[in-house]
Protein backbone atom coordinates (compact mmCIF):
# COMPACT_ATOMS: atom_id res chain seq x y z
CA UNK A 1 0.00 0.00 0.00
CA UNK A 2 2.86 2.38 0.84
CA UNK A 3 4.63 1.64 -2.44
CA UNK A 4 1.41 2.22 -4.36
CA UNK A 5 0.79 5.56 -2.66
CA UNK A 6 4.40 6.57 -3.17
CA UNK A 7 4.27 5.77 -6.88
CA UNK A 8 1.01 7.73 -7.21
CA UNK A 9 2.66 10.72 -5.56
CA UNK A 10 5.76 10.45 -7.74
CA UNK A 11 3.58 10.75 -10.81
CA UNK A 12 2.65 14.26 -9.65
CA UNK A 13 6.28 15.44 -9.49
CA UNK A 14 7.06 18.64 -11.38
CA UNK A 15 9.32 21.71 -11.18
CA UNK A 16 6.98 23.14 -8.54
CA UNK A 17 6.21 19.94 -6.59
CA UNK A 18 8.92 17.71 -5.15
CA UNK A 19 7.81 14.55 -3.32
CA UNK A 20 9.70 13.66 -0.14
CA UNK A 21 9.63 11.08 2.63
CA UNK A 22 8.94 12.01 6.26
CA UNK A 23 9.62 9.55 9.09
CA UNK A 24 8.00 10.93 12.19
CA UNK A 25 10.39 10.12 15.05
CA UNK A 26 12.51 7.40 16.71
CA UNK A 27 9.84 6.74 19.33
CA UNK A 28 6.97 6.39 16.85
CA UNK A 29 8.33 4.27 13.99
CA UNK A 30 9.77 0.75 14.19
CA UNK A 31 13.28 0.30 12.73
CA UNK A 32 12.07 -2.37 10.30
CA UNK A 33 9.61 0.09 8.77
CA UNK A 34 12.23 2.85 8.77
CA UNK A 35 14.65 0.63 6.84
CA UNK A 36 11.99 -0.25 4.29
CA UNK A 37 11.04 3.38 3.78
CA UNK A 38 14.66 4.52 3.49
CA UNK A 39 15.34 1.84 0.89
CA UNK A 40 12.52 3.21 -1.25
CA UNK A 41 13.60 6.81 -0.66
CA UNK A 42 17.13 5.98 -1.79
CA UNK A 43 15.88 4.11 -4.87
CA UNK A 44 13.67 7.05 -5.88
CA UNK A 45 16.16 9.76 -4.89
CA UNK A 46 13.70 11.41 -2.49
CA UNK A 47 14.60 13.93 0.22
CA UNK A 48 14.12 12.45 3.68
CA UNK A 49 13.20 14.07 7.00
CA UNK A 50 12.63 12.87 10.55
CA UNK A 51 11.85 14.51 13.88
CA UNK A 52 14.67 13.85 16.33
CA UNK A 53 15.41 14.68 19.98
CA UNK A 54 12.77 17.38 20.30
CA UNK A 55 12.16 17.18 24.05
CA UNK A 56 13.72 16.02 27.34
CA UNK A 57 10.94 13.41 27.61
CA UNK A 58 11.89 11.93 24.23
CA UNK A 59 15.57 11.72 25.16
CA UNK A 60 14.81 10.08 28.50
CA UNK A 61 12.55 7.49 26.86
CA UNK A 62 15.09 6.60 24.19
CA UNK A 63 17.98 6.43 26.65
CA UNK A 64 16.43 4.69 29.64
CA UNK A 65 12.83 3.66 28.82
CA UNK A 66 11.57 5.99 31.52
CA UNK A 67 10.04 9.43 32.04
CA UNK A 68 6.85 11.06 30.79
CA UNK A 69 6.58 8.84 27.72
CA UNK A 70 6.50 5.60 29.71
CA UNK A 71 2.88 5.68 30.99
CA UNK A 72 1.70 6.76 27.52
CA UNK A 73 3.32 3.79 25.79
CA UNK A 74 2.28 1.36 28.51
CA UNK A 75 -1.35 2.46 28.34
CA UNK A 76 -1.87 2.77 24.59
CA UNK A 77 0.78 0.47 23.09
CA UNK A 78 1.28 -2.11 25.82
CA UNK A 79 5.05 -1.67 25.89
CA UNK A 80 7.57 -0.32 28.36
CA UNK A 81 10.50 -0.24 25.95
CA UNK A 82 11.35 2.19 23.16
CA UNK A 83 11.56 0.67 19.66
CA UNK A 84 14.76 2.63 18.93
CA UNK A 85 17.79 3.92 20.78
CA UNK A 86 19.38 7.24 19.86
CA UNK A 87 22.49 5.66 18.35
CA UNK A 88 20.52 2.90 16.67
CA UNK A 89 18.14 5.38 15.09
CA UNK A 90 20.99 7.48 13.68
CA UNK A 91 22.74 4.42 12.24
CA UNK A 92 19.63 3.58 10.21
CA UNK A 93 20.27 6.77 8.19
CA UNK A 94 23.98 6.17 7.53
CA UNK A 95 23.49 5.87 3.78
CA UNK A 96 20.65 8.37 3.42
CA UNK A 97 21.49 12.06 4.00
CA UNK A 98 18.56 13.30 6.04
CA UNK A 99 17.03 16.49 7.40
CA UNK A 100 16.56 15.98 11.14
CA UNK A 101 13.95 18.34 12.57
CA UNK A 102 14.40 20.07 15.96
CA UNK A 103 17.41 18.35 17.64
CA UNK A 104 17.13 20.70 20.63
CA UNK A 105 18.31 17.89 22.93
CA UNK A 106 21.09 16.60 20.67
CA UNK A 107 24.62 16.51 22.10
CA UNK A 108 27.88 17.53 20.46
CA UNK A 109 28.94 13.98 19.59
CA UNK A 110 25.57 13.36 17.94
CA UNK A 111 25.92 16.52 15.89
CA UNK A 112 29.39 15.37 14.82
CA UNK A 113 27.95 12.03 13.77
CA UNK A 114 25.29 13.80 11.72
CA UNK A 115 27.92 15.94 10.02
CA UNK A 116 30.03 12.89 9.17
CA UNK A 117 27.06 11.39 7.32
CA UNK A 118 26.03 14.60 5.51
CA UNK A 119 22.86 15.13 7.53
CA UNK A 120 21.37 18.56 8.19
CA UNK A 121 19.04 20.04 10.81
CA UNK A 122 15.74 21.89 10.41
CA UNK A 123 15.46 24.51 13.14
CA UNK A 124 11.94 25.52 14.32
CA UNK A 125 12.55 28.15 17.05
CA UNK A 126 8.96 29.22 17.71
CA UNK A 127 7.65 25.67 17.98
CA UNK A 128 10.54 24.75 20.29
CA UNK A 129 9.83 27.74 22.52
CA UNK A 130 6.06 27.27 22.63
CA UNK A 131 6.50 23.60 23.54
CA UNK A 132 9.23 24.59 26.04
CA UNK A 133 11.76 22.24 24.44
CA UNK A 134 14.83 24.46 24.67
CA UNK A 135 16.68 25.76 21.64
CA UNK A 136 18.95 24.35 18.99
CA UNK A 137 22.71 24.84 19.36
CA UNK A 138 23.09 26.49 15.98
CA UNK A 139 26.87 26.73 16.30
CA UNK A 140 27.23 22.94 16.59
CA UNK A 141 24.39 21.75 14.39
CA UNK A 142 25.25 20.67 10.82
CA UNK A 143 24.15 23.24 8.22
CA UNK A 144 20.81 24.17 9.74
CA UNK A 145 17.82 25.40 7.75
CA UNK A 146 14.93 27.33 9.27
CA UNK A 147 11.41 25.88 9.30
CA UNK A 148 8.06 26.68 10.90
CA UNK A 149 6.83 23.23 11.98
CA UNK A 150 3.02 22.88 11.89
CA UNK A 151 0.18 24.98 13.24
CA UNK A 152 -0.36 22.48 16.06
CA UNK A 153 2.69 24.04 17.73
CA UNK A 154 2.88 27.46 16.07
CA UNK A 155 0.70 30.51 15.43
CA UNK A 156 1.65 31.08 11.78
CA UNK A 157 3.49 29.38 8.93
CA UNK A 158 5.32 32.56 7.91
CA UNK A 159 9.06 32.03 7.51
CA UNK A 160 9.43 35.80 8.01
CA UNK A 161 7.90 35.46 11.49
CA UNK A 162 10.28 32.57 12.14
CA UNK A 163 13.30 34.65 11.15
CA UNK A 164 12.33 37.41 13.59
CA UNK A 165 11.81 34.92 16.40
CA UNK A 166 15.20 33.33 15.71
CA UNK A 167 16.93 36.72 15.97
CA UNK A 168 15.45 37.20 19.43
CA UNK A 169 15.96 33.64 20.61
CA UNK A 170 19.67 33.33 19.86
CA UNK A 171 20.78 36.31 21.93
CA UNK A 172 24.14 34.69 22.66
CA UNK A 173 25.22 34.99 19.00
CA UNK A 174 26.62 38.17 17.39
CA UNK A 175 23.62 39.95 15.89
CA UNK A 176 24.97 40.62 12.40
CA UNK A 177 26.56 37.19 12.10
CA UNK A 178 23.30 35.60 13.24
CA UNK A 179 21.27 37.56 10.67
CA UNK A 180 23.55 36.37 7.88
CA UNK A 181 23.31 32.76 9.10
CA UNK A 182 19.52 32.99 9.21
CA UNK A 183 19.17 34.42 5.70
CA UNK A 184 21.47 31.68 4.41
CA UNK A 185 19.37 29.12 6.28
CA UNK A 186 16.30 29.96 4.17
CA UNK A 187 18.17 30.43 0.89
CA UNK A 188 21.46 28.69 0.05
CA UNK A 189 21.42 26.21 2.96
CA UNK A 190 17.83 25.21 2.25
CA UNK A 191 18.60 24.70 -1.45
CA UNK A 192 21.65 22.54 -0.66
CA UNK A 193 19.65 20.49 1.84
CA UNK A 194 17.03 19.70 -0.80
CA UNK A 195 19.54 19.43 -3.66
CA UNK A 196 17.81 22.17 -5.64
CA UNK A 197 19.40 24.70 -8.00
CA UNK A 198 18.19 27.63 -5.91
CA UNK A 199 19.26 29.85 -3.06
CA UNK A 200 21.79 32.09 -4.77
CA UNK A 201 22.10 34.09 -7.97
CA UNK A 202 24.13 31.78 -10.14
CA UNK A 203 24.25 30.67 -13.76
CA UNK A 204 22.07 27.60 -14.41
CA UNK A 205 20.06 28.15 -11.19
CA UNK A 206 16.29 28.55 -11.32
CA UNK A 207 15.13 32.13 -11.89
CA UNK A 208 13.09 32.15 -8.67
CA UNK A 209 13.22 35.16 -6.35
CA UNK A 210 11.36 36.71 -3.43
CA UNK A 211 11.29 40.51 -3.63
CA UNK A 212 11.44 42.67 -0.50
CA UNK A 213 11.31 46.43 -0.07
CA UNK A 214 13.47 48.06 2.61
CA UNK A 215 13.18 51.62 3.97
CA UNK A 216 15.22 54.17 2.00
CA UNK A 217 16.57 55.94 5.07
CA UNK A 218 18.46 52.95 6.49
CA UNK A 219 22.18 52.34 6.12
CA UNK A 220 23.16 49.16 4.30
CA UNK A 221 26.89 49.30 4.89
CA UNK A 222 27.57 45.59 4.42
CA UNK A 223 25.92 42.28 3.68
CA UNK A 224 25.33 41.50 7.35
CA UNK A 225 23.53 44.80 7.91
CA UNK A 226 21.37 44.16 4.86
CA UNK A 227 20.48 40.71 6.19
CA UNK A 228 19.50 42.10 9.58
CA UNK A 229 17.34 44.89 8.12
CA UNK A 230 15.62 42.39 5.82
CA UNK A 231 14.63 40.22 8.78
CA UNK A 232 13.52 43.07 11.03
CA UNK A 233 11.76 45.32 8.52
CA UNK A 234 10.02 42.90 6.14
CA UNK A 235 6.63 41.48 7.03
CA UNK A 236 5.70 40.43 3.50
CA UNK A 237 7.14 40.12 0.03
CA UNK A 238 6.54 42.75 -2.61
CA UNK A 239 6.19 39.95 -5.11
CA UNK A 240 7.88 36.81 -6.36
CA UNK A 241 9.51 35.72 -9.59
CA UNK A 242 9.00 32.05 -10.48
CA UNK A 243 10.72 30.68 -13.53
CA UNK A 244 11.55 34.21 -14.62
CA UNK A 245 7.91 35.35 -14.50
CA UNK A 246 6.66 37.95 -12.01
CA UNK A 247 3.89 36.82 -9.70
CA UNK A 248 1.87 39.47 -7.87
CA UNK A 249 0.99 38.97 -4.20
Amino acid sequence: DFKQRLNSTLELASESFYPAVAIHSPYAVHPVLIQAVLTLAKEKGLPTTAHFLESPAEREWLESNSGLFKPLFEKFFNTSQAVNTIDGFLRLFNHTPTLFTHCTLAKSDEFEYMKSHNHRVIHCPRSNRLLDCGKLDIQSSPGFTLGTDGLSSNYSLSILDELKAAVMMHSDTDLKALATMLIESVTSNAAKALNLSLGEIKEQNFADFAIFKLPDDLSYSDRATLALHTIINCDKTEGTIIGGEFMEN
